[in-house]
């Protein structure tokens, strides 16, 4: 019974018994002018910059007189005006609701709406004139579960009546439920942080298994043991605020998902902290993910360039150039060889002409026989030769020498040009292609896209030197560190080769997660202490000893071997295409001999 029904009970009672009755009641024992000595306690424990209290009446109510007194900046909130506070004021707020006499759901949803993203704030729930309040804490517990909001007091208030002593305190941790306390000013927290003892509460995770993010091995024991350096930060909040962890599905161990994929499975609320991150690109997005665990850039990596093999040797020896040289050398010099014996001593040699059998040899360093003549012309032509034979002869020698010695490099690709005008592809996972846009459009005949995020981990990390691939930088640092041994590199990446630069990655969480607040909290301190580099150096430890890399070198130098029949390709089609040359010269002239005989 409420108390102003007690105070009506009372005066009635008086005025039967025939006599004058006069109640009173003390300004001091009226609830609101205890409540702002309640509000002047919760804001000497945490200070707050403004009040915004929910109110269902329209106008102000002489119940909140102490609170509109209160020397800070106040917002009123009323069933029809919901809007996004985050957006517009300040978040270091208390928040007032209050109610007469049962539970108004919809003033309920309207506050939830306003603190979008602010659930975790302190909030202050006043019960006027209740009659069941157990009825009341149990309907108001499952709004409050409902809603995500963890910090909040209840206190029932009764016209007539001091504020009483005891208030109900919401504990989140391990499931929603109500504690009963008493006011004790300056000797309790109002509003402790709840989330630094979880109680033991299961938290749902699931991980991509994408190194060095997340390792996951067994050891000897046959126990799964899990390492990389966002595995142990969400192994570390599980540990530092006693909570425990459930897989949502038995792990498949070398099973590897995109980064996308296990963090749809937190927009679907199918697990509550992925073991992975995700990249933030926009403002609106940071408000569903923890601060910013680390940044991150993405780049495109590819074979670097190799040594050339012996064949190729040949071919760059033998090249159009040398032989253009060659022919042309040995058409002119034959010219003049026979225009001087043609008007020097009238000898026409129709053979000779383009091909003679004097200078070829002379324009390859050979010897030969020079035609023993009086001219001086022709004595000049054959030392021109000779000096043009021992150019020809040592330059070839010296480039030989020189390739054979240190075969050369083939042209390095570093650009998205390069990439476009060479034949290499580069293999990209359509996930990982639908984040970039129109990025790589200037180069999309060059890309090959799959869906299987396994097998394409394995191609990079094994060193699948066939195509191209895209990687953020923790997973390029990981492939530096496995090719540091290495005589020489096998995949290179170059500066005009990056896609994305300094993406904030964080971990993301689902709306108005009551997790955020203390994975903000473990973020920082991670962050200020570096305990991210331990665990990147932990991982490669516990990948060295489980084999997956190698400290010894892998790509080392081939044993000098003798020269095969392969190795000689082009020497092969130089001698057979000169074979066929001569064959065909053959056949023509034994035609023409024949041919010219029986006419004569």
């Amino acid at each position: 019974m409420s108390s102003l029904r007690l105070y009506h009970i009372a005066l009635l009672v008086c005025l039967l018994s025939g006599g004058s009755c006069q109640l009173t009641i003390g300004e001091s024992s009226l609830p609101g002018n205890n409540l702002a000595k309640w509000l002047d306690d919760i804001h000497e424990e945490r200070p707050f910059d403004t009040l915004l209290v929910a109110h269902p009446i329209a106008g102000v109510d002489s119940r909140l007189e102490s609170v509109l007194r209160f020397p800070k900046p106040k917002v009123l909130l009323q069933t029809s005006q919901a809007f996004a506070y985050k957006e517009k004021f300040n978040s270091d707020i208390l928040v007032i609701i209050t109610m007469n006499s049962v539970l108004d759901g919809d003033l309920m949803e309207v506050t939830a709406r306003t603190l979008h993203f602010l659930r975790h704030v302190r909030i202050l729930l006043w019960a006027w004139e209740v009659e069941d309040q157990k009825d009341f804490m149990n309907t108001t517990l499952g709004l409050l579960q409902r809603y995500k909001m963890t910090n909040v007091l209840l206190t029932f208030v009764y016209e007539l009546q001091e504020l009483p002593n005891v208030y109900q305190q919401l504990k989140p941790y391990p499931s929603y439920h109500w504690l009963s306390n008493t006011r004790q000013p300056k000797s309790q927290e109002y509003f402790p942080l709840h989330w630094l003892n979880m109680q033991n509460i299961t938290i749902r995770t699931h991980s991509d298994q994408a190194i060095p993010k997340s390792f996951l091995y067994l050891d000897a024991a046959g126990n799964l043991k899990v390492n990389g350096y966002v595995a142990r930060l969400i192994l570390l909040f599980a540990q530092h605020f006693n909570a425990s962890l459930q897989w949502y599905k038995p792990v498949k161990l070398g099973e590897v998902s995109h980064f996308m994929a296990v963090n749809y499975l937190v927009d679907d609320n199918l697990i509550d902290i992925p073991m992975t991150t995700i990249m933030s690109k926009t403002h609106q997005e940071w408000q569903h993910r923890s601060y910013h665990f680390q940044y991150e850039y993405g780049t495109l990596f590819v074979p670097c360039a190799q040594q050339l093999t012996l064949k190729e040797v040949f071919s760059v020896l033998l090249d159009v150039r040398f032989f253009g040289l060659i022919i042309f050398c040995t058409v002119l010099f034959s010219l003049l060889h026979s225009l001087v014996d043609y008007l020097l001593e009238g000898i026409m040699a129709t053979s000779d002409v383009l091909l003679s059998h004097r200078v070829l040899p002379a324009v390859l360093g050979q010897s030969f026989v020079a035609r023993n003549s009086p001219w001086k012309v022709l004595k000049l032509i054959y030392i021109i030769l000779s000096f043009l034979g021992i150019n020809i002869t040592c330059q070839f020698s010296a480039t030989m020498n020189s390739l054979f010695t240190s075969h050369p490099y083939h042209r390095q690709i570093e650009t998205l040009m390069d990439i476009r005008n060479s034949p290499l592809k580069l293999n990209i996972l359509k996930s990982d292609l639908d984040l970039m846009g129109g990025t790589l459009l200037e180069i999309f005949r060059s890309l090959i896209t799959t869906n299987n995020a396994t097998q394409y981990d394995e191609m990079r990390f094994n060193f699948n030197t066939s195509t191209g691939y895209f990687a953020f930088s923790s997973f390029w640092r990981l492939l530096e560190l496995k090719q540091q041994n290495f005589n020489q590199k096998l995949f290179c990446t170059y500066e005009n080769m990056t896609v994305f630069l300094l993406i904030p990655a964080s971990i993301h969480l689902q709306p108005n997660s009551q997790y955020k607040e203390p994975m903000d909290y473990l973020v920082q301190q991670v962050n200020a202490m570096g305990l991210v580099h331990a665990w990147y150096a932990s991982t490669f430890n516990d990948m060295v000893k489980q084999k997956k890399i190698s400290l010894f070198n892998e790509n080392a130098e081939e044993k000098v071997q003798a020269m095969t029949a392969s190795d000689l390709y082009w020497i092969w089609i130089i001698l057979i295409i000169g074979l066929g040359i001569s064959v065909a010269v053959f056949l023509a002239e034994f035609w023409h001999y024949n041919a010219t005989r029986f006419l004569d």
